[in-house]
């Protein structure tokens, strides 16, 4: 039985559905353009794709019926629905764009939104496209406000609502970040799928042992001197599944990834982005700490142990050729015969063996101007290398970390960062001719330091009896203007960085990274 303050329609959307509304109704939707036909739709939008806002988007639905129940003129063209998509940006909401599109494309004439707010919560996009839609003979009906952009009077009250829409997303966006940020501070981070590990309804990461497996191997094969581009082809020859669903295929920047994620330590670095700017939406890396991050330990279980961790990202550290001279492998283990202070690596640019080894001095502030008054020489990298190798295939075999770095060193004879972790505690020169090795156990080994030829001594000075056709005097003639590189060498301690990383080191002929 119906009473007296309701009444009731057939739905137009839907037969069988009677709507119910109350016999007072406010001020009908007055929209009166040239056409007595219209192609009506109706945009609708919630933003955040949960069960909760299901209703709203029903609620959203269920006005449109009922306005166009009072328009049998009109014709339904379709209903454009973004869900979990926010109102500050329009590039993202794909509905929402094809229904701009469709609009220009003359098969829409009106359309209807709930609220200002659902239609965009940017005052300047907002504007455009009620001025584009406008251009091109499309209205735009906002139920709540009851605003129609066919009036002189619309885009005055469009810029205050929508003002009062961004301010309000605004003030949304920044107690949820305060919010978070709380979190922070207490030690919870937020936790997300990470691979390697099965993300539980409860936000704690569970270890997946197959994809933990690809993890600790990745961290294994670049400890041991494998590049982060011949992992990701060892990994893609095997047909192993990358780490981005999107992505069919490894590449070196995803293997890199992998090897500076902390989760893998089961640590949590929390705020390693942020958004500056909650129109755009855009996540800025944190790199220059423009906001406080926050670093807690043993969050959840670790798939590789620390130290392992740790290694890893010395290494890329060490490789890391725009922070200045790469200083892979011998930064820490080699250190100067004059002044016991680790020698570190340039590029003199000069010769086919440009990279080289010099005294890096003594810790005397952020720049070492003055770094040492131990006389110029360097050492260069091949024979040095050669050198260790020699020392490490005389040693013995009763330990088994000696006997597995021969086993490396014999598929690839390099020296790689790993081996002399495993072995050694420091290198240094004997007589300028000689390399003495200091093992982890105590023992020392002599080896002679051979060169080609006399400008690739350390100090081709104290050199007697090279073959060649120049003299000695030539000789040191000749290395003037290498010496004068190296003087000019800057080494600008790192203090960026949690690790206990090389400095920068910048030569002549580079520029400061």
């Amino acid at each position: 039985m119906m009473r007296q303050r309701e009444q009731v329609v057939e739905s137009t959307m839907t037969a069988g559905v009677s709507v119910i509304r109350s016999a007072k109704q406010r001020k009908e939707f007055t929209f009166t353009p040239e056409k007595t036909e219209l192609k009506v739709a109706a945009y609708c939008r919630v933003s955040k794709d949960i069960e909760e806002q299901e209703s709203s988007m029903a609620t959203q639905m269920s006005a449109y019926e009922r306005l166009i129940s009072q328009h049998p003129e009109w014709t339904l063209v379709g209903i454009y629905a973004d869900k979990g998509k926010s109102g500050t940006n329009t590039k993202k909401r794909t509905e929402y764009m094809r229904m701009v599109d469709d609009a220009k494309a003359g098969k829409i004439d009106l359309i209807l939104v709930k609220s200002v707010s659902r239609f965009s919560r940017n005052t300047v996009d907002l504007l455009e496209a009620i001025r584009d839609l406008r251009q091109h003979g499309v209205g735009v009906y906002f139920e709540k406000e009851n605003i129609d952009t066919s009036t002189l009077s619309s885009e005055l009250l469009l810029t205050v609502f929508a003002a009062f829409a961004q301010e309000e997303s605004f003030s949304i966006s920044e107690n949820m970040r305060r919010g978070m940020r709380q979190r922070f501070k207490l030690g919870i981070p937020k936790v997300s799928q990470v691979y390697g590990y099965d993300n539980l309804e409860r936000g704690v990461l569970s270890v997946n042992e197959e994809n933990g497996n690809v993890v600790k191997r990745i961290f294994e094969m670049y400890i041991n001197g494998t590049s982060t581009k011949e992992i990701a082809d060892i990994l893609n020859r095997e047909g192993v599944k990358p780490p981005i669903k999107s992505s069919e295929m490894w590449y070196p920047t995803s293997v890199k990834c992998i090897l500076q994620n902390e989760k893998y330590a089961g640590d949590s670095l929390m705020q390693k982005y942020y958004t500056s700017n909650h129109l755009e939406h855009d996540s800025t890396p944190n790199k220059e700490l423009m906001v406080e991050q926050y670093y807690k330990e043993g969050t959840h279980e670790a798939l590789v142990d620390r130290d392992v961790y740790e290694d890893a990202n010395r290494i890329i550290m060490m490789r890391d050729c725009k922070r200045g001279a790469c200083q892979y492998p011998y930064y820490g283990k080699l250190i100067c015969p004059h002044c016991g202070k680790p020698m570190v690596k340039v590029n003199t640019g000069r010769g086919k063996i440009p990279s080289c080894w010099i005294c890096g001095g003594e810790d005397k502030g952020e720049l070492y101007e003055e770094r040492t008054d131990c006389p110029i020489y360097w050492v260069k990298e091949p024979y040095l290398s050669e050198a260790i190798i020699k020392a490490i295939k005389a040693l013995d075999d009763e330990r088994d970390d000696v006997r597995w770095v021969k086993e490396q060193i014999e598929k690839k004879p390099t020296v790689e960062f790993g081996y002399l972790k495993k072995l050694v505690e420091y290198i240094t020169f004997d007589g300028w001719n000689t390399l003495k090795v200091k093992w982890l156990w105590g023992e020392e080994s002599r080896v002679p330091y051979v060169v080609k030829r006399a400008t690739d001594y350390p100090d081709p000075s104290v050199i007697k009896g090279v073959s060649g056709q120049r003299t000695m005097d030539q000789v040191m003639e000749s290395n003037e203007t290498t010496k004068q590189i190296i003087r000019e060498t800057r080494i600008i301690q790192d203090t960026n960085h949690r690790f206990s990383c090389p400095p920068f080191v910048v030569s002549g002929n580079q520029k400061e990274g």
